[in-house]
């Protein structure tokens, strides 16, 4: 008898819990990706204060805290790296107003602020 090969696995459908987590994800992405946006076309000191504290009181209210700083930084990282690669491979869907393309242009400004801010500090 000729041998018949097996199919390869089928991949299982996401379970809730990581449906969950990556919509969370992708959601703070998106929510993150806004704040790194305002905050780097802020005119002046004055126009990035209030972008912070608005910032402060919407990450407060979605995600329970979150800063500038803390947006810029998470973006910019593992955390926000693992949400991106989620979106652009088709696990997650964005939300919000932002496309795709304007999620890329905020973490490449996060990881930029990033590199500077830690340069800055090494120095």
């Amino acid at each position: 008898m000729p041998h018949v090969p097996t199919p390869p696995p089928v991949r299982p459908a996401q379970s809730a819990g990581k449906a969950r987590r990556l919509r969370t994800e992708a959601d703070k992405l998106a929510a993150f990706c806004l704040v790194v946006r305002a905050a780097s076309a802020a005119a002046d000191q004055a126009a990035f204060a209030e972008v912070g504290r608005a910032a402060s009181k919407a990450l407060r209210a979605k995600f329970g805290g979150g800063s500038i700083t803390s947006a810029f930084a998470w973006v910019a990282g593992p955390g926000g790296q693992e949400a991106l690669d989620s979106v652009v491979a088709g696990e997650v869907a964005l939300t919000g107003p932002l496309s795709l393309q304007q999620v890329v242009e905020a973490v490449a400004l996060a990881r930029e602020a990033e590199r500077l801010r830690t340069n800055s500090a090494a120095s």
